[in-house]
C-alpha cells in the first residue's frame, strides 16, 4: 500500500470500478479521486459482501457491498480488446481453477494503492461467475455486442439488482 498499482489506470482522474481477470480469479479495482480516511478504513478493514447478478445469459454483474451504503458493481466483458496475452487469458479464463478474489482501492489520479483485501471466494460464487463467462463467450461474437448488452443492464438500479443477489462474505 502507498505505492502505485502495477497496471496503469485506463481512465485517470475518473471515479469508477472495473474487474481484472487473473490466473487466480478476479481483481476488483475501485478508483476514487482522493479517497477519504473513512473510505480507506472501510476498504481495509470492513466486511466485503459480494454476489453475482446475471442480467441475461452471459451478462454478469458482480455486486460488492462494503456496508454503510457503499454498493457498486463491475461487469465482465471477456471479448474486450487488449494485448494479445490478455485476450488469450480471457478466452481460457472460464476453465481456470483459481478462487482468489482481490479488492484494491486506488486513487484515480495517482494510481496509488490505498486499500487491499484478498481472500478465497466462495466456491459457488466462483462457479457461477465462470459459468456466466463461458456463456458470454458462447453467445457473443465480439466486444461491441457484449458492451451494448451490458450498457442496457447498467440501466437497472443497483438496489433492484441487490434484491435478487445472494451475497457471500
Amino acid at each position: 500500500m502507498g505505492k502505485p498499482y502495477p497496471h496503469p489506470n485506463p481512465y485517470p482522474g475518473q471515479n469508477g470500478a472495473r474487474a481484472q481477470l487473473t490466473d487466480s480469479f478476479i481483481t476488483i479495482l475501485c478508483c476514487l479521486n482522493q479517497p477519504s480516511a473513512q473510505e480507506i478504513s472501510l476498504w481495509r478493514t470492513g466486511s466485503i459482501r459480494y454476489g453475482l447478478h446475471e442480467v441475461a445469459p452471459g451478462l454478469p454483474f458482480i455486486l460488492t457491498d462494503l456496508g454503510q451504503g457503499w454498493l457498486f458493481d463491475v461487469t465482465l466483458n471477456l471479448r474486450r480488446p487488449g494485448t494479445p496475452e490478455a485476450e488469450a487469458v480471457a478466452l481460457v479464463w472460464p476453465q481456470q481453477m483459481g478462487q482468489r478474489l482481490v479488492y484494491v482501492l486506488l486513487d484515480a489520479t495517482t494510481n496509488i494503492v490505498h486499500g487491499w483485501q484478498s481472500f478465497q471466494a466462495a466456491p459457488a460464487f466462483v462457479q457461477a461467475v465462470r459459468a456466466a463467462a463461458a456463456r458470454q463467450l458462447s453467445i457473443f461474437d465480439n466486444e461491441q455486442q457484449i458492451a451494448a448488452s451490458l450498457a442496457k443492464g447498467e440501466l437497472i438500479p443497483l438496489q433492484q439488482m441487490q434484491a435478487s443477489v445472494h451475497f457471500y462474505g
